[in-house]
């Protein structure tokens, strides 16, 4: 099943280029229906016309931020490698509220691209 999203510019630009590797969203009723190997569409923002498809590798859940970050690294959420955790954190707060961080929970989609697939199937140093 392949699922539509919008993103903003930075994260899908870092998808695209296979620096983001796991997107955020509440838990929702529509991401309750994400699988392992469905696609998602991002379309990017603000006009909507450029897409990248990626395919669903993993989905954990998490009942906050903060639990996410003991799990996944910053890296995989495309962040510099001393990124600070509370900058993280406060940033999406942006998106969402703490209230629907509480009464929803987190998912964390672990995502490759079509670059990242092809990838996946050969021996390539550094992937």
């Amino acid at each position: 099943m392949n699922h539509v999203m919008k993103l903003k510019e930075k994260p899908f630009d870092k998808i695209k280029a296979g620096i983001k590797t796991v997107e955020i969203r509440l838990l929702d009723e529509k991401r309750k229906l994400l699988q392992i190997n469905d696609t998602i569409t991002f379309l990017k923002l603000p006009d909507l016309k450029e897409k990248v498809q990626v395919k669903i590798r993993g989905l954990l859940m998490f009942k906050t931020f903060k639990e996410l970050l003991g799990i996944i690294p910053l890296t995989g959420l495309g962040c510099p490698v001393n990124y600070d955790t509370a900058e993280f954190i406060n940033s999406m707060y942006a998106y969402y509220t703490p209230e629907q961080e509480k009464n929803y929970g987190i998912l964390a989609i672990v995502i490759s691209n079509e670059i990242q697939s092809l990838a996946i199937g050969f021996n390539i140093p550094g992937n």
